[in-house]
């Protein structure tokens, strides 16, 4: 099995990837600003160390960084400090109990970092979807990571499986069929239980199919992929 501990970073994506992934967004703000003469507001949801938040970061732009992960909260504030129009909250997006903690409007919504592999019920991520859709302003976007293309192929060719990565530091436990997967490190590891144990957290592998399903309950257009810059696009009518 290859190593793809990357689903628990902060930032999984290789550099060249994170780098497109950081041009595509800034051309869909520089376009929002010129063509609506709009200064965008941007939410980030699971917004990790705030390394996008900084990158993104232009006169006027307004950002909201959510993250459940104190060390991540702290981090951000840490790289982003003294910066106007920034603020890092502490907040669950798939609590629909905080929500009033980001209210919007928004102009475009990230969840980037494999964020959404979290999600693994369908009715929490209904909810979220929703709670998106609501606070989007019109021709507004929210955009993902492309994992579904990019994961989906590991899984097909057989890169992923269950079983030990080759410099023994990582344990998958893959469910190809719910397509879920469990990452196991140091005395976590067990190769004698190779299914899911109670309480393990769990990714899961959304296929654009369910992306689209989503989507269509909540009210925004059907995913579009951008394959460029590693990205899908859910825009707001």
């Amino acid at each position: 099995m290859a190593s793809h501990a990357l689903l628990d970073d902060w930032s999984p994506l290789d550099p060249t990837q994170r780098a497109a992934q950081v041009l595509g967004l800034r051309e869909w703000l520089m376009q929002r600003e010129r063509c609506d003469g709009l200064v965008p507001r941007v939410l980030d949801l699971g917004c990790g160390d705030g390394s996008v938040i900084e990158s993104l970061l232009a006169r006027g732009r307004a950002f909201l960084g959510l993250d459940g992960d104190a060390r991540a909260r702290r981090a951000a504030r840490r790289r982003l400090r003294g910066r106007r129009h920034v603020e890092i909250i502490d907040a669950d997006f798939l609590d629909p109990e905080h929500a009033a903690r980001w209210p919007g409007p928004f102009d475009l919504a990230l969840c980037l970092g494999h964020t959404l592999m979290l999600v693994i019920d369908d009715d929490e991520a209904r909810g979220l979807f929703e709670r998106l859709a609501a606070r989007l302003r019109a021709g507004g976007a929210f955009a993902m990571d492309d994992f579904p293309d990019e994961l989906q192929a590991l899984v097909a060719c057989g890169a992923w499986q269950t079983g030990l990565s080759e410099d023994g530091s990582c344990q998958m436990i893959l469910d190809a069929a719910r397509r879920l997967v469990a990452l196991r490190y140091g005395e976590e590891i067990d190769e004698s239980c190779e299914t899911f144990r109670p309480g393990e957290r769990l990714h899961r592998l959304w296929t654009m199919e369910e992306l689209a399903a989503l989507a269509g309950a909540s009210g925004l257009r059907p995913p579009r992929r951008d394959p460029a810059h590693h990205l899908i696009w859910f825009d707001h009518s």
